[in-house]
C-alpha cells in the first residue's frame, strides 16, 4: 500500500523537477515571417524619410533585410540597401536580427563603402519595429515606432507617488521633445494638482530614445510663459520597448516646499 501511495508523489515530483530545469512553460515555437513594414528611415539619429519601407525575407534560417529607395544625400540616387546572411532568434516576446561586418547590395553590386559593422533589428509579436546599425557613413535606422503619446505609472515625488499619466511630444525635426507631467503632485496634502511642461528637451534615437537636460524652466498648467520659480535642475530618461522612465531633479535654490524635489517616473505606453 504505502508504495502503491508513493506512486503519485514520485510522478508529481518529476514533473517539478522537470518545471525547475526548464523554467516557465516554453512560449509557441515563434518564427519570423517575410513582411515588408512602413515606417521612418534615419540617418545619424534623424529622420530622412518619413514614409520608408523596409523589407524583411526570411529563408530557412537566413534573413535579408531591404531597406528601399534610400537616400542619405540630396545628390545621392535613391537605391535598394539589400543587407543578406542576417541571423535571427526569438527572445522575451522578440526576433532579433543580427549580423556583423556584412557588404550590402546597392544596384546589383557588393556596396564596400556601405558595410555594416553592426546591425540589429528587433521586432515584437505586436509589429514594434526597430533597426540600428553602424556603417562607414554613419549610423542607419529605421522604426515604426512613433513614440509620442500617453504613458501612465508610478510617478514617484520623494515619500509620495501615486499613479499618472505622462505625455510625449516630439518634433523630429529639431530631436526635442516637450514632456507633459499630468496632475504632478509634491505631497499627498497638496491641494491642487498641476500639469508641469519641460518644453524642447534634445533627445538622441539609437533604437529607442535617450534625453537629457539642465536648467529648465517649466510650463505650468496654460501659462504661456516659463515660471522660474520651479526650475529643475536636470532631467534625464529613456523610452524603450514601450517603456518611459525618466527623473527630474528641481533646482535647490527655490522655495523650501519644492527646493530638491526629485520626481521619478516609470510607465507603460497607453494604449487607446
Amino acid at each position: 500500500m504505502k508504495k502503491v501511495f508513493y506512486l503519485p508523489l514520485l510522478v508529481l515530483a518529476m514533473m517539478f523537477t522537470a518545471c525547475d530545469k526548464d523554467g516557465d512553460i516554453d512560449e509557441p515555437n515563434l518564427q519570423l515571417e517575410s513582411q515588408t513594414i512602413s515606417g521612418e528611415l534615419l540617418y545619424n539619429g534623424t529622420v530622412i524619410k518619413s514614409e520608408a519601407e523596409c523589407s524583411i525575407d526570411v529563408v530557412d534560417d537566413n534573413v535579408t533585410i531591404t531597406l528601399r529607395s534610400a537616400q542619405f544625400a540630396q545628390a545621392m540616387p535613391p537605391m535598394d540597401i539589400t543587407i543578406p546572411g542576417l541571423d535571427w532568434v526569438y527572445e522575451n516576446g522578440l526576433f532579433v536580427i543580427s549580423g556583423k561586418n556584412v557588404v550590402p547590395m546597392a544596384f546589383g553590386s557588393p556596396g564596400e563603402a556601405y558595410t555594416f559593422s553592426t546591425i540589429e533589428a528587433r521586432l515584437t509579436t505586436t509589429g514594434r519595429f526597430t533597426l540600428t546599425s553602424q556603417t562607414r557613413m554613419g549610423s542607419i535606422g529605421f522604426t515604426n515606432v512613433d513614440f509620442q503619446g500617453g504613458y501612465k505609472g508610478n510617478l514617484a515625488v520623494g515619500d509620495f507617488s501615486n499613479e499618472k499619466v505622462v505625455d510625449v511630444v516630439l518634433d523630429k525635426k529639431l530631436s526635442t521633445m516637450d514632456i507633459v507631467i499630468n496632475d504632478a503632485q509634491f505631497a499627498a496634502n497638496m491641494p491642487v494638482a498641476i500639469d508641469i511642461t519641460l518644453k524642447g528637451i534634445a533627445y538622441v534615437w539609437n533604437g529607442g530614445l535617450s534625453f537629457s537636460a539642465t536648467e529648465i524652466l517649466p510650463f505650468i498648467g496654460t501659462a504661456e510663459e516659463p515660471v522660474a520659480a520651479y526650475r529643475f535642475a536636470s532631467l534625464s530618461g529613456t523610452i524603450v520597448d514601450g517603456k518611459l522612465v525618466f527623473t527630474a531633479r528641481m533646482a535647490d535654490d527655490l522655495a523650501p516646499y519644492v527646493a530638491g524635489k526629485e520626481f521619478v517616473f516609470e510607465g507603460v505606453e497607453t494604449v487607446e
